[in-house]
């Protein structure tokens, strides 16, 4: 991943984590901790073989508790090479806006994203309810379709307009 060579060589020089990453217990608390922030650094620690980290962990209903999503910017992949991609992946359900409407996820079913393609088409994937580590592995394998062979960048825009300039 390129987002963890750099914290790992820092980690490796100055032997400081200055942000330890934050975590909330699995629901049944057999599966250890959910990371909500702090991914690469938890992937640069393994690589230096930490066989502990220490962390924030926060209650899943702890007032003070704010979850906010961010947004892909994928450059340097064709948009029908990347929607070809996310059509293989098993249990994964996309729907166009080049049809009458986009279908939302069904009560068995959950929203996993909306992709933007620079062309102005809209895709909704949604997938069977497999539970939390079940969309986990379903958003890991979406962001797998891409992550090797294009660049991106992390956002919290929502909107392709102001995006444009910038990439």
């Amino acid at each position: 991943n390129p987002r963890t060579w750099p914290i790992t060589r820092r980690l490796q020089q100055s032997g400081v984590l200055l942000n330890p990453p934050i975590g909330t217990p699995t629901q049944d608390h057999s599966q250890g901790y959910v990371v909500l922030d702090g991914a690469n650094r938890v992937a640069a620690l393994r690589v230096l073989g930490y066989p502990h980290i220490l962390a924030q962990v926060v209650h899943p209903r702890h007032p003070g508790l704010r979850l906010r999503t961010w947004n892909h910017v994928v450059l340097d992949l064709p948009p029908d090479q990347l929607i070809a991609a996310l059509r293989q992946i098993p249990r994964l359900s996309l729907s166009s806006s080049e049809e009458e409407y986009i279908d939302l996820p069904s009560q068995r079913e959950i929203g996993v994203a909306i992709i933007q393609t620079s062309d102005g088409k809209v895709f909704a994937l949604s997938a069977p309810d497999a539970g939390l580590f079940g969309w986990i592995e379903i958003l890991n394998d979406v962001v797998n379709c891409y992550r090797d062979i294009a660049r991106l960048d992390r956002t919290t825009f929502t909107d392709l307009a102001p995006l444009r300039p910038l990439f």
